[in-house]
C-alpha cells in the first residue's frame, strides 16, 4: 500500500510540475514578442484597420491583455476608433469539455469607443461591418452554453459625433453584471455621467440603471428585461422609469416614468431663455406591443398627469401595405393650477376655469369635442373675460375633404354680456359657414412691433393696393352667410361704434373673382387709422374699404379739397379777408352742359393721408363673378361726406365710380354739389369734376381765361351754408340772390383787370 501510495504522490506532483511548466511555457510564449506582433497582424487583417497591441499573455487562469487599440478607416493619423487599456479574462479550461463556457470573471478598464457620423450619412464603422445573415427567431440558439459569474467593466468612455457641431458622449461609466448566464436571469447595473453638446449648447447628466435579463438562451422569443430603475439627472430635475418588455421578436413592453421637479433652470443648459416655472411632478404610463413580421404596432393605453392637467389614450397603427392607423385622446385640464406652474409668466392673464374634450382620429375620420367651462381670464389690449362658456364639435373625413364643425361661445367681455354662434359645413362642392355674433365692446391687440414700426406708405404716391399672391387654392369655395353686431370695437388700423356687418356670399376664394351676394358695413362715430393697411388686411376689408382707396387716390390727384374749400363762402369780413389774400389756384369742373369750366379758388394743402375720423361710414356691396356693384356708399366727417356707387371688377380691377361730395359734416338726405366720375383702374384711378346745375349756372364764363369771381363763390356758399346745417339769416338769401344776379358784371370787371 506504501508503495502504491508514493507512486500516486508522485504522478500528482509530477502532473502539477508539468502544469506549473506548462503554464509558465504559455506565459512565456504568448508574451514573446512574436506572438504580440502576430496576433495584432491577425487582427489588423480581420478588421481593415491598423491595430496596437502592447502586451499579451495567456496562462492556465485566463488571458491578460493591455493596450489594445483599432485605428480610424484611414490609419492611426486619422484617430483611434477603439482601445482597452487593461482586460483580464479568467475561464474554467474544464467546463469546455461539456459545451460550456464558464467564464469566472472579466474586467475591463479604460474603454473608449468613437463613432462619428459622416456627412453623407454614413458611419466610421461602416468598412468593419459586412452584412451578416439574419437570425432565425425560432432557431434553438447557441450550441454552447455560456456562463460568467462576474462581469465588470470601469471608466468606459464613449462618444457620437455629427458634423458639424453636435455630439453625445459618456464618461467613466461603469457595468457590472453578476450570474450572467444565456439560460438564467441576471442582474446589470450601469452608472455613466452623458454630456451633451450642440453648437454653444452643453449639458451634464448622471444615469443609473439598474435592470434583470433573461437571454432565453439566445432565443429572442423567449428573452425579456425587467427595468428596476433607470435615472437620469438634469441639475435638479431628476427622471425615474421602470417597466419590463418580452418577446423580442413580437416586443411587448410596459414602463412608467416620474419627472420630477422639472424648472427653468434645469432646462437652461438646453433652452436658455424659458421664463420661470416649476413643475412639481409629472407621471406618464404606457403599454404598448409590436408585430414585427405583420408590421403593426398598439400602444394599447397611455396616461399623462401633472399639476392641473390628465390626459390617456391610446393608438393602433398598421404598416404593411397602406399606412393604416386610429388614435384617441381624453384631456382634462384646470387653468388655474396650469398657470400657478408659471406665476411670474401667467399671473398678468388670472386664468381659471377648466377645460376638458376628447378626440379620436383614424384614416377614414376625426371627431373632437372641446368644452369650455366657467373660465375667466385677463389679456392685454383686449380685456377681461369673465364666466366663458364654450363647446366645440368637429367631424371630418380622414382625408379632411368633408366635415362639420360646430362652435358656441358666451360670456362676458369687459363686464359686457357677448355670444358667438358658428357652423362650418364642408363637402366636396363648397364650404358653408354660418356666424352670428353680437357683443358690447370688443378691443382688439396691436399688430406685431415687427409690423408696427414699418414705415406708413405715402397714400398720395403709392396707395397701390397689394395682389393676392398667386397660390394654388386647394379647398373649394367658400359661401359666407355672417351678422355681426358690436357696439364698439377698437381693433389695429379702425375704430367704429354701432357696426352692423353682414354677408351672404358664395364661391368665395382668395382672388375673389368668383364671389356671388351681397356685404355690407355701417357704423358711427369712428376713426380709419390706416386705410391703406386695413384694405390689404383680408379679403373681406378689401371689399369693404377698397372704394375709400380709390376715392382718395382721385381726390389727392384732383385737389378735391381746394374745390370743396373755394365752393364755400365766407359769413363774415374776417373770413373774406383772408379768403382773398389766399393763395389762388385754378380747377377745371364741368358745366352744366358737359362743357369745361375754370374757376379760381383757395389753395388748400389737404390731403387723404389713409387716417380718416368718420360719424357715418355705411356701404353696400353686391357680388356677382367677381365684379362688386356698390349701390349705396356714405361716408360723413368733419372735414368732407360723400356717396359712393359704382363697380369694382375683380378680375380686370378696372372701376367705374360716381362720387357726390360737399365739403364739412353733410348727410345723404342734402345737396352733394360736386360730383366726381371715377375709371381707370384700382392702382391706377382717373377722375372729372363737374357741379350741380345750379352751381354751375353761376359761372358762365368759358374756358379761355375766365375764373369765377368771389361774389360767385360767395353766392355758392351761401348755398352751400346749408350743408353745415346752419339757420339762414334773414339777409343771406337776398346776398345771395344780389350775387347771382352780379356775377356776369363782377367777373367783367376782374377780366378787365
Amino acid at each position: 500500500m506504501k508503495k502504491w501510495g508514493r507512486r500516486a504522490v508522485y504522478g500528482i506532483t509530477a502532473f502539477f510540475i508539468l502544469l506549473v511548466l506548462f503554464d509558465l511555457s504559455l506565459r512565456w510564449v504568448s508574451s514573446s514578442v512574436w506572438v504580440r506582433r502576430r496576433v495584432a497582424a491577425k487582427l489588423s487583417e480581420s478588421l481593415q484597420r491598423e491595430v496596437r497591441l502592447e502586451k499579451i499573455s495567456a496562462s492556465l487562469l485566463g488571458i491578460k491583455i493591455n493596450g489594445l487599440a483599432v485605428s480610424e478607416a484611414g490609419g492611426f493619423k486619422e484617430g483611434t476608433f477603439a482601445g482597452v487599456d487593461r482586460l483580464r479574462l479568467r475561464v474554467s479550461w474544464y467546463h469546455l469539455l461539456h459545451k460550456h463556457v464558464k467564464v469566472h470573471s472579466l474586467a475591463v478598464n479604460g474603454v473608449y469607443v468613437q463613432v462619428i457620423r459622416n456627412s453623407d450619412g454614413g458611419f466610421n464603422f461602416d468598412s468593419l461591418t459586412a452584412s451578416p445573415a439574419e437570425p432565425d427567431a425560432s432557431s434553438p440558439g447557441l450550441p454552447v452554453r455560456i456562463t460568467a459569474n462576474r462581469v465588470d467593466l470601469r471608466n468606459v468612455n464613449f462618444a457620437y459625433l455629427q458634423e458639424p457641431e453636435f455630439s453625445v458622449r459618456v464618461h467613466k461609466a461603469s457595468f457590472s453584471a453578476h450570474g450572467v448566464g444565456i439560460d438564467r436571469l441576471f442582474e446589470v447595473r450601469l452608472n455613466a455621467t452623458g454630456e451633451y453638446r450642440s453648437g454653444p449648447v452643453s449639458a451634464l447628466f448622471p444615469v443609473g440603471l439598474e435592470a434583470r435579463v433573461h437571454l432565453g438562451e439566445m432565443n429572442w422569443q423567449n428573452a425579456y428585461v425587467q427595468l428596476g430603475a433607470l435615472s437620469v439627472r438634469a441639475n435638479d430635475a431628476v427622471l425615474n422609469v421602470q417597466g419590463s418588455a418580452h418577446d423580442f421578436t413580437r416586443p411587448q413592453a410596459e414602463f412608467s416614468a416620474d419627472l420630477r421637479r422639472l424648472s427653468a433652470a434645469s432646462l437652461k443648459p438646453f433652452m436658455a431663455e424659458l421664463p420661470a416655472f416649476f413643475v412639481p411632478q409629472i407621471h406618464f404610463s404606457a403599454a404598448a406591443s409590436f408585430d414585427l413580421p405583420a408590421q403593426k404596432a398598439e400602444i394599447s393605453s397611455f396616461g399623462f398627469s401633472m399639476a392641473g392637467l390628465q390626459a390617456g389614450g391610446g393608438v393602433t397603427a398598421d404598416f404593411a401595405q397602406t399606412p393604416l392607423y386610429n388614435a384617441r385622446l381624453m384631456f382634462q385640464a384646470d387653468l388655474a393650477k396650469l398657470a400657478s406652474l408659471a406665476p411670474e409668466l401667467m399671473k398678468p392673464y388670472a386664468l381659471g376655469g377648466g377645460v376638458s374634450g376628447t378626440a379620436e382620429v383614424s384614416n377614414e375620420r376625426l371627431s373632437a369635442e372641446v368644452s369650455l367651462s366657467d373660465a375667466e381670464g385677463v389679456f392685454p389690449y383686449a380685456g377681461a373675460f369673465k364666466g366663458l362658456n364654450a363647446s366645440l364639435t368637429a367631424s371630418e373625413s380622414g382625408d379632411l375633404k368633408t366635415g362639420v364643425v360646430n362652435g358656441k361661445l358666451t360670456g362676458n367681455l369687459n363686464g359686457e354680456p357677448f355670444l358667438v354662434n358658428f357652423r362650418v359645413t364642408q363637402t366636396l362642392q363648397k364650404i358653408a359657414a354660418v356666424l352670428n355674433a353680437s357683443a358690447k365692446r370688443v378691443t382688439l391687440p396691436p399688430m406685431p412691433d415687427s409690423e408696427a414700426k414699418e414705415p406708413e406708405p405715402d397714400f398720395v404716391a403709392d396707395t397701390h393696393i397689394e395682389p393676392v399672391v398667386k397660390t394654388k387654392w386647394n379647398l373649394p369655395p367658400a359661401a359666407v352667410l355672417a351678422d355681426v353686431r358690436i357696439a364698439s370695437l377698437d381693433a389695429p388700423f379702425f375704430y367704429g361704434t354701432d357696426i352692423v356687418f353682414k354677408a351672404d356670399l358664395e364661391g368665395l376664394t382668395p382672388d375673389l373673382k368668383q364671389a356671388q351676394g351681397s356685404l355690407s358695413l355701417r357704423t358711427e362715430n369712428g376713426e380709419i387709422r390706416d386705410l391703406y393697411r386695413l384694405t390689404n388686411a383680408s379679403p373681406v376689408t378689401k371689399v369693404l374699404f377698397l372704394s375709400l382707396n380709390v376715392v382718395g387716390k382721385v381726390f389727392n390727384s384732383l385737389d378735391v379739397f381746394s374745390v370743396l374749400n373755394g365752393l364755400v363762402g365766407a359769413d363774415d369780413s374776417a373770413e373774406q379777408d383772408a379768403q382773398t389774400a389766399a393763395e389762388k389756384v385754378i380747377k377745371v369742373v364741368e358745366g352744366p352742359n358737359g362743357e369745361p369750366v375754370q374757376i379760381m379758388v383757395p389753395y388748400s394743402s389737404r390731403k387723404m393721408d389713409g387716417r380718416m375720423k368718420f360719424d357715418q361710414f355705411d356701404t353696400s356691396i353686391y357680388f356677382k363673378s367677381g365684379v362688386a356693384d356698390m349701390k349705396e356708399g356714405t361716408f360723413v366727417s368733419d372735414t368732407v361726406s360723400f356717396t359712393l356707387s359704382g363697380q369694382t371688377n375683380f378680375k380686370t380691377e378696372k372701376v367705374d365710380m360716381s362720387v357726390q361730395a360737399a365739403p364739412g359734416k353733410h348727410y345723404a338726405d342734402g345737396i352733394m354739389p360736386l360730383k366726381l366720375n371715377i375709371g381707370g383702374t384700382v392702382a391706377n384711378p382717373t377722375g372729372s369734376m363737374s357741379v350741380l346745375g345750379s352751381v354751375s349756372s353761376l359761372v358762365t364764363q368759358g374756358i379761355a381765361n375766365n375764373f369765377a369771381s368771389n361774389a360767385v363763390k360767395k353766392g355758392v356758399g351761401g348755398i352751400f351754408g346749408l350743408f353745415k346745417r346752419k339757420s339762414p339769416k334773414p339777409q343771406a338769401d337776398n346776398k345771395a340772390e344780389q350775387s347771382l344776379l352780379t356775377a356776369p358784371q363782377e367777373s367783367a370787371a376782374i377780366l378787365q383787370e
